[in-house]
């Protein structure tokens, strides 16, 4: 199902918050948009997840979790607007089968955006991004196609296959894990 934030407060864990109402599950497509009729942009305190997600222009997803707690995404992320980390132990982690990630807007935080790709799936980037840390799971490939995957902080960690095309990944930390499934088509 479809799931709209409308921001009578910021948690995303209420569901009067969303229309209809509930918390959204890793069935349903989640929509942040530009001006929520409460007036009020999510906030994710604790774990939570969702299929595809949509921030449009003008929106702001922030993560601020507690300790170990995710953001997972089963389906495609589409950020047109701001995607915040205000926790450095919090990521965003990928599950879905073959899933897109992009958007024109801002990826960001104190440190932040951790990006985690798992499962036995395959992503494809549709922009540039950067992110804080990131890691490419055993099973999962990430495609950069012809966009720029920036590393900022905590190593890089691949384990499973990274596919540059025609596009770069440029690690400003460390890299950790097993670099020779690193492929340039």
């Amino acid at each position: 199902s479809n799931k709209t934030w409308q921001g009578g407060t910021t948690d995303w864990g209420i569901g009067t918050n969303w229309n209809p109402a509930g918390i959204p599950t890793v069935c349903d497509n989640v929509l942040i948009p530009t001006a929520p009729t409460g007036g009020n942009m999510p906030t994710v305190p604790n774990a939570a997840e969702c299929n595809n997600l949509i921030i449009q222009t003008g929106a702001i997803l922030t993560v601020n979790s507690a300790l170990n707690k995710q953001l997972a995404i089963y389906g495609n992320l589409l950020n047109d607007g701001a995607f915040t980390h205000n926790a450095n132990t919090y990521s965003t982690l990928f599950y879905g089968a073959s899933s897109t990630i992009g958007g024109i807007g801002i990826w960001n935080g104190t440190n932040g955006p951790i990006l985690e790709f798992a499962g036995t799936a395959n992503y494809t980037l549709l922009n540039n991004i950067t992110c804080y840390d990131g890691a490419i799971g055993a099973n999962a490939t990430l495609n950069l196609g012809a966009n720029t995957l920036v590393v900022t902080g905590d190593p890089f960690s691949q384990t499973g296959f990274l596919n540059l095309n025609s596009g770069t990944l440029e690690i400003r930390s460390n890299l950790s894990g097993t670099p020779s499934k690193l492929n340039h088509n």
